[in-house]
Protein backbone atom coordinates (compact mmCIF):
# COMPACT_ATOMS: atom_id res chain seq x y z
CA UNK A 1 0.00 0.00 0.00
CA UNK A 2 1.24 3.48 -0.81
CA UNK A 3 1.34 5.83 2.16
CA UNK A 4 2.31 9.46 2.62
CA UNK A 5 2.98 10.30 6.25
CA UNK A 6 3.42 14.01 6.73
CA UNK A 7 3.85 15.89 10.01
CA UNK A 8 2.81 19.49 9.48
CA UNK A 9 4.20 22.03 11.88
CA UNK A 10 2.32 24.94 10.38
CA UNK A 11 0.68 28.20 11.11
CA UNK A 12 -2.89 27.58 9.95
CA UNK A 13 -4.91 30.59 11.05
CA UNK A 14 -3.49 30.43 14.54
CA UNK A 15 -4.01 26.69 14.93
CA UNK A 16 -1.56 24.48 16.78
CA UNK A 17 0.60 21.79 15.18
CA UNK A 18 -1.15 19.27 12.98
CA UNK A 19 0.43 15.84 12.89
CA UNK A 20 -0.74 13.12 10.50
CA UNK A 21 -1.25 9.72 12.21
CA UNK A 22 1.56 7.25 11.62
CA UNK A 23 1.19 3.46 11.81
CA UNK A 24 3.40 1.46 14.18
CA UNK A 25 5.45 -0.07 11.37
CA UNK A 26 6.49 3.28 9.93
CA UNK A 27 10.17 4.05 10.43
CA UNK A 28 10.28 7.66 11.64
CA UNK A 29 13.98 8.29 11.30
CA UNK A 30 14.09 12.04 11.94
CA UNK A 31 12.31 15.05 13.40
CA UNK A 32 12.63 18.82 13.08
CA UNK A 33 12.15 21.82 15.36
CA UNK A 34 12.64 25.50 14.69
CA UNK A 35 15.35 27.06 16.81
CA UNK A 36 15.08 30.81 16.18
CA UNK A 37 14.60 33.21 19.03
CA UNK A 38 12.61 36.39 18.88
CA UNK A 39 9.62 35.43 16.81
CA UNK A 40 6.35 36.93 17.95
CA UNK A 41 4.79 33.60 18.99
CA UNK A 42 7.64 32.75 21.34
CA UNK A 43 10.23 29.99 21.24
CA UNK A 44 7.71 27.22 21.94
CA UNK A 45 5.64 27.85 18.83
CA UNK A 46 5.88 25.27 16.10
CA UNK A 47 6.16 27.75 13.22
CA UNK A 48 7.98 30.97 12.38
CA UNK A 49 5.80 34.03 12.95
CA UNK A 50 7.96 37.10 12.35
CA UNK A 51 7.24 40.80 12.05
CA UNK A 52 9.68 42.37 9.60
CA UNK A 53 10.33 45.61 7.76
CA UNK A 54 11.16 46.25 4.09
CA UNK A 55 14.85 45.63 3.50
CA UNK A 56 15.29 43.38 6.55
CA UNK A 57 17.70 40.46 6.28
CA UNK A 58 17.32 37.53 8.65
CA UNK A 59 18.41 33.95 9.08
CA UNK A 60 16.09 31.13 10.15
CA UNK A 61 17.46 28.08 11.92
CA UNK A 62 15.96 24.63 12.27
CA UNK A 63 17.27 21.62 14.16
CA UNK A 64 17.09 18.20 12.52
CA UNK A 65 17.12 15.29 14.99
CA UNK A 66 18.19 11.87 13.74
CA UNK A 67 16.44 8.88 15.30
CA UNK A 68 18.23 6.42 13.05
CA UNK A 69 21.03 3.99 13.85
CA UNK A 70 22.75 5.07 10.65
CA UNK A 71 23.60 8.39 9.04
CA UNK A 72 20.72 9.98 7.13
CA UNK A 73 20.44 12.74 4.52
CA UNK A 74 17.54 15.18 4.77
CA UNK A 75 16.42 17.28 1.80
CA UNK A 76 14.71 20.61 2.36
CA UNK A 77 12.90 23.17 0.20
CA UNK A 78 11.14 26.49 0.64
CA UNK A 79 7.54 26.57 -0.60
CA UNK A 80 5.16 29.50 -1.11
CA UNK A 81 1.72 28.83 0.38
CA UNK A 82 -1.34 28.64 -1.87
CA UNK A 83 -4.99 27.63 -1.60
CA UNK A 84 -5.60 24.08 -2.75
CA UNK A 85 -8.67 22.57 -4.44
CA UNK A 86 -10.24 21.73 -1.06
CA UNK A 87 -10.22 25.31 0.21
CA UNK A 88 -7.25 24.74 2.54
CA UNK A 89 -3.93 26.56 2.69
CA UNK A 90 -1.26 24.22 1.32
CA UNK A 91 2.29 24.42 2.67
CA UNK A 92 3.59 21.10 1.34
CA UNK A 93 4.04 21.57 -2.40
CA UNK A 94 4.51 24.06 -5.19
CA UNK A 95 1.37 25.41 -6.84
CA UNK A 96 0.88 24.59 -10.52
CA UNK A 97 0.18 28.28 -11.04
CA UNK A 98 0.20 31.20 -8.62
CA UNK A 99 -2.30 34.04 -8.64
CA UNK A 100 -1.31 37.08 -10.69
CA UNK A 101 -1.71 39.31 -7.61
CA UNK A 102 1.16 37.49 -5.82
CA UNK A 103 4.16 39.78 -6.34
CA UNK A 104 6.48 38.38 -3.65
CA UNK A 105 6.84 34.63 -3.20
CA UNK A 106 8.52 33.33 -0.06
CA UNK A 107 10.40 30.86 -2.26
CA UNK A 108 11.91 33.81 -4.17
CA UNK A 109 13.20 35.72 -1.12
CA UNK A 110 14.29 32.77 1.08
CA UNK A 111 17.36 30.67 0.32
CA UNK A 112 18.56 27.60 2.20
CA UNK A 113 22.30 27.52 2.76
CA UNK A 114 23.90 25.42 0.02
CA UNK A 115 25.53 23.08 2.52
CA UNK A 116 22.13 22.42 4.15
CA UNK A 117 20.07 21.58 1.05
CA UNK A 118 21.05 17.96 1.54
CA UNK A 119 21.92 17.82 5.23
CA UNK A 120 23.72 14.70 6.46
CA UNK A 121 22.89 13.93 10.08
CA UNK A 122 24.93 11.40 12.05
CA UNK A 123 23.19 8.53 13.91
CA UNK A 124 21.03 9.80 16.79
CA UNK A 125 22.60 13.27 16.51
CA UNK A 126 21.33 16.79 15.86
CA UNK A 127 22.21 19.17 13.06
CA UNK A 128 21.23 22.82 12.65
CA UNK A 129 20.36 24.03 9.16
CA UNK A 130 19.87 27.62 8.06
CA UNK A 131 17.94 29.67 5.52
CA UNK A 132 18.45 33.36 4.73
CA UNK A 133 15.58 35.74 3.95
CA UNK A 134 15.89 39.14 2.29
CA UNK A 135 12.69 41.19 2.53
CA UNK A 136 12.33 43.39 -0.61
CA UNK A 137 12.91 47.09 -0.05
CA UNK A 138 9.57 47.83 -1.73
CA UNK A 139 7.53 45.22 0.15
CA UNK A 140 4.14 46.68 1.17
CA UNK A 141 2.35 45.94 4.43
CA UNK A 142 0.90 42.48 4.84
CA UNK A 143 1.74 38.80 5.00
CA UNK A 144 4.18 36.65 3.02
CA UNK A 145 3.38 33.00 3.72
CA UNK A 146 5.04 29.66 3.06
CA UNK A 147 6.98 26.83 4.64
CA UNK A 148 10.27 25.00 5.06
CA UNK A 149 9.71 21.41 3.91
CA UNK A 150 11.83 18.43 4.98
CA UNK A 151 12.01 14.87 3.62
CA UNK A 152 14.49 12.00 3.69
CA UNK A 153 16.66 12.07 0.57
CA UNK A 154 16.19 8.34 0.00
CA UNK A 155 12.41 8.77 0.16
CA UNK A 156 12.58 11.55 -2.41
CA UNK A 157 14.69 9.33 -4.65
CA UNK A 158 12.22 6.44 -4.31
CA UNK A 159 9.33 8.78 -5.08
CA UNK A 160 11.02 10.05 -8.24
CA UNK A 161 12.47 6.79 -9.60
CA UNK A 162 10.18 4.05 -8.30
CA UNK A 163 6.92 5.90 -7.73
CA UNK A 164 6.93 4.94 -4.04
CA UNK A 165 5.03 7.39 -1.86
CA UNK A 166 5.73 5.84 1.56
CA UNK A 167 7.52 8.72 3.21
CA UNK A 168 7.52 10.86 6.32
CA UNK A 169 7.92 14.61 5.96
CA UNK A 170 7.79 17.78 8.02
CA UNK A 171 6.70 21.25 6.97
CA UNK A 172 7.38 24.21 9.26
CA UNK A 173 5.19 27.21 8.49
CA UNK A 174 6.79 30.60 7.87
CA UNK A 175 4.71 33.74 8.24
CA UNK A 176 6.37 37.09 7.59
CA UNK A 177 4.26 40.15 8.45
CA UNK A 178 5.71 43.23 6.81
CA UNK A 179 5.07 46.09 9.27
CA UNK A 180 1.47 45.11 10.06
CA UNK A 181 -1.64 43.25 8.86
CA UNK A 182 -3.68 44.97 6.14
CA UNK A 183 -6.70 47.05 7.20
CA UNK A 184 -9.46 45.03 5.55
CA UNK A 185 -9.95 41.90 3.41
CA UNK A 186 -11.09 41.64 -0.18
CA UNK A 187 -12.47 38.76 -2.20
CA UNK A 188 -13.21 38.75 -5.94
CA UNK A 189 -15.31 36.40 -8.05
CA UNK A 190 -13.25 36.45 -11.23
CA UNK A 191 -15.07 33.91 -13.43
CA UNK A 192 -17.23 30.80 -13.61
CA UNK A 193 -15.85 27.75 -15.38
CA UNK A 194 -16.67 24.07 -15.90
CA UNK A 195 -14.70 20.91 -15.25
CA UNK A 196 -14.39 18.06 -12.76
CA UNK A 197 -13.71 17.94 -9.02
CA UNK A 198 -12.85 14.56 -7.50
CA UNK A 199 -13.79 13.08 -10.91
CA UNK A 200 -17.29 14.57 -10.71
CA UNK A 201 -18.71 17.22 -13.04
CA UNK A 202 -18.84 20.69 -11.54
CA UNK A 203 -19.32 24.37 -12.16
CA UNK A 204 -16.55 26.41 -10.51
CA UNK A 205 -16.85 29.82 -8.87
CA UNK A 206 -13.29 31.13 -9.18
CA UNK A 207 -12.36 33.29 -6.19
CA UNK A 208 -9.36 35.54 -5.78
CA UNK A 209 -7.93 36.80 -2.49
CA UNK A 210 -5.89 39.66 -3.94
CA UNK A 211 -4.64 40.94 -0.57
CA UNK A 212 -1.46 40.19 1.38
CA UNK A 213 -3.42 38.52 4.16
CA UNK A 214 -4.67 35.11 5.20
CA UNK A 215 -8.43 35.08 4.64
CA UNK A 216 -9.94 32.55 7.04
CA UNK A 217 -13.28 31.53 8.55
CA UNK A 218 -14.90 31.79 5.13
CA UNK A 219 -18.46 30.51 4.70
CA UNK A 220 -19.47 30.13 1.05
CA UNK A 221 -22.84 29.39 -0.53
CA UNK A 222 -23.04 29.05 -4.31
CA UNK A 223 -26.16 28.30 -6.38
CA UNK A 224 -26.48 27.68 -10.11
CA UNK A 225 -29.69 28.64 -11.92
CA UNK A 226 -30.79 29.04 -15.50
CA UNK A 227 -30.17 32.59 -16.64
CA UNK A 228 -33.16 34.76 -15.77
CA UNK A 229 -34.47 32.22 -13.25
CA UNK A 230 -34.10 31.80 -9.49
CA UNK A 231 -34.98 28.11 -9.46
CA UNK A 232 -31.86 26.41 -8.08
CA UNK A 233 -30.44 23.63 -10.22
CA UNK A 234 -27.33 22.89 -8.17
CA UNK A 235 -25.80 24.34 -5.01
CA UNK A 236 -22.99 23.93 -2.50
CA UNK A 237 -22.43 25.28 1.02
CA UNK A 238 -19.09 25.16 2.83
CA UNK A 239 -17.80 26.54 6.11
CA UNK A 240 -14.23 26.90 7.32
CA UNK A 241 -12.56 27.79 4.01
CA UNK A 242 -9.14 29.44 4.32
CA UNK A 243 -7.25 31.23 1.57
CA UNK A 244 -3.54 32.02 1.46
CA UNK A 245 -2.44 35.59 0.73
CA UNK A 246 -2.73 36.53 -2.93
CA UNK A 247 -4.18 33.20 -4.01
CA UNK A 248 -7.13 31.84 -5.94
CA UNK A 249 -9.61 29.05 -5.28
CA UNK A 250 -11.91 27.23 -7.70
CA UNK A 251 -15.00 26.52 -5.56
CA UNK A 252 -16.95 23.53 -6.96
CA UNK A 253 -20.70 23.17 -7.36
CA UNK A 254 -21.14 19.54 -8.35
CA UNK A 255 -23.87 18.22 -10.63
CA UNK A 256 -24.20 14.82 -9.01
CA UNK A 257 -25.49 12.22 -11.46
CA UNK A 258 -26.84 14.79 -13.92
CA UNK A 259 -25.04 15.22 -17.22
CA UNK A 260 -23.80 18.72 -17.91
CA UNK A 261 -25.76 20.48 -20.63
CA UNK A 262 -24.97 23.50 -22.83
CA UNK A 263 -26.86 26.64 -22.01
CA UNK A 264 -27.03 30.04 -20.34
CA UNK A 265 -26.64 29.98 -16.55
CA UNK A 266 -26.13 32.25 -13.54
CA UNK A 267 -23.87 31.59 -10.55
CA UNK A 268 -25.32 33.22 -7.40
CA UNK A 269 -22.74 33.42 -4.62
CA UNK A 270 -22.56 34.63 -1.04
CA UNK A 271 -19.29 34.56 0.93
CA UNK A 272 -18.80 35.71 4.53
CA UNK A 273 -15.63 35.91 6.59
CA UNK A 274 -15.67 36.03 10.38
CA UNK A 275 -11.87 36.16 10.59
CA UNK A 276 -11.18 37.89 13.93
CA UNK A 277 -8.56 40.17 12.35
CA UNK A 278 -11.36 42.29 10.90
CA UNK A 279 -15.04 43.08 11.30
CA UNK A 280 -17.36 40.51 9.69
CA UNK A 281 -17.49 41.02 5.93
CA UNK A 282 -19.94 39.62 3.33
CA UNK A 283 -19.69 39.61 -0.47
CA UNK A 284 -22.44 38.69 -2.94
CA UNK A 285 -22.30 38.15 -6.70
CA UNK A 286 -24.62 37.11 -9.53
CA UNK A 287 -22.46 36.14 -12.50
CA UNK A 288 -23.88 34.99 -15.83
CA UNK A 289 -21.95 32.37 -17.77
CA UNK A 290 -22.35 30.27 -20.89
CA UNK A 291 -21.66 26.56 -21.16
CA UNK A 292 -20.64 25.48 -24.66
CA UNK A 293 -20.91 22.00 -26.14
CA UNK A 294 -17.13 21.53 -26.03
CA UNK A 295 -17.16 22.32 -22.30
CA UNK A 296 -19.90 19.76 -21.79
CA UNK A 297 -18.10 17.08 -23.80
CA UNK A 298 -14.85 17.60 -21.85
CA UNK A 299 -16.53 17.55 -18.43
CA UNK A 300 -18.82 14.59 -19.13
CA UNK A 301 -15.91 12.61 -20.57
CA UNK A 302 -13.56 13.37 -17.66
CA UNK A 303 -16.11 12.52 -14.96
CA UNK A 304 -15.82 8.84 -14.03
CA UNK A 305 -18.57 8.68 -11.41
CA UNK A 306 -21.39 9.62 -13.76
CA UNK A 307 -23.85 7.56 -15.75
CA UNK A 308 -22.69 7.59 -19.35
CA UNK A 309 -25.17 7.74 -22.23
CA UNK A 310 -26.28 4.13 -22.77
CA UNK A 311 -25.89 3.02 -26.39
CA UNK A 312 -27.98 -0.15 -25.82
CA UNK A 313 -31.43 1.29 -26.75
CA UNK A 314 -30.05 2.49 -30.09
CA UNK A 315 -28.37 -0.84 -30.70
CA UNK A 316 -31.60 -2.63 -29.83
CA UNK A 317 -33.55 -0.40 -32.20
CA UNK A 318 -31.08 -1.11 -35.01
CA UNK A 319 -31.33 -4.86 -34.36
CA UNK A 320 -35.14 -4.76 -34.28
CA UNK A 321 -35.28 -2.78 -37.54
CA UNK A 322 -32.77 -5.17 -39.18
CA UNK A 323 -34.79 -8.22 -38.09
CA UNK A 324 -37.98 -6.59 -39.30
CA UNK A 325 -36.42 -5.88 -42.69
CA UNK A 326 -35.16 -9.46 -42.93
CA UNK A 327 -38.62 -10.80 -42.06
CA UNK A 328 -40.20 -8.58 -44.66
CA UNK A 329 -37.60 -9.76 -47.19
CA UNK A 330 -38.23 -13.46 -46.40
CA UNK A 331 -41.99 -12.96 -46.47
CA UNK A 332 -41.62 -11.27 -49.85
CA UNK A 333 -39.52 -14.21 -51.14
CA UNK A 334 -42.05 -16.71 -49.83
CA UNK A 335 -44.86 -14.75 -51.43
CA UNK A 336 -42.96 -14.61 -54.71
CA UNK A 337 -42.26 -18.37 -54.62
CA UNK A 338 -45.86 -19.16 -53.72
CA UNK A 339 -47.19 -16.91 -56.45
CA UNK A 340 -44.85 -18.49 -58.98
CA UNK A 341 -45.93 -21.95 -57.87
CA UNK A 342 -49.59 -21.03 -58.16
CA UNK A 343 -49.02 -19.64 -61.67
CA UNK A 344 -47.23 -22.83 -62.67
CA UNK A 345 -50.03 -25.00 -61.24
CA UNK A 346 -52.61 -22.92 -63.02
CA UNK A 347 -50.67 -23.18 -66.27
CA UNK A 348 -50.48 -26.96 -65.87
CA UNK A 349 -54.24 -27.19 -65.28
CA UNK A 350 -54.93 -25.33 -68.53
CA UNK A 351 -52.90 -27.79 -70.59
Amino acid sequence: MKKICIALFLMIIGASSIVAPVSADDAISFGVQKSNEGDSKGDNSSYFDLTVKPGDELTLETNIFSKSKKAIVVDSKIFTAYTNSNGIIDYTSKAKKYDKSLKTKLSDIAEIHASDLKAEVQPEQRRTVKADIKVPDTAPDGVILGSWYFTLAEDEKDAETKGISNRYAYSIGIKLTVNQEIDKPNLNLTSVTTGVHDYQKAFFANFQNDQRAILSNLEITAKVTKRGSYDVLYENHTEGVSMAPNSNYAYPVKLGKDLMKPGEYTMRVKATTTDPKWAEKTWTWDMDFTVLKKDVDEANKAAIRDPKPNPFPWLLLIIVVAIALLLIFFIFLLWKRRKKKEEEEKKNENK
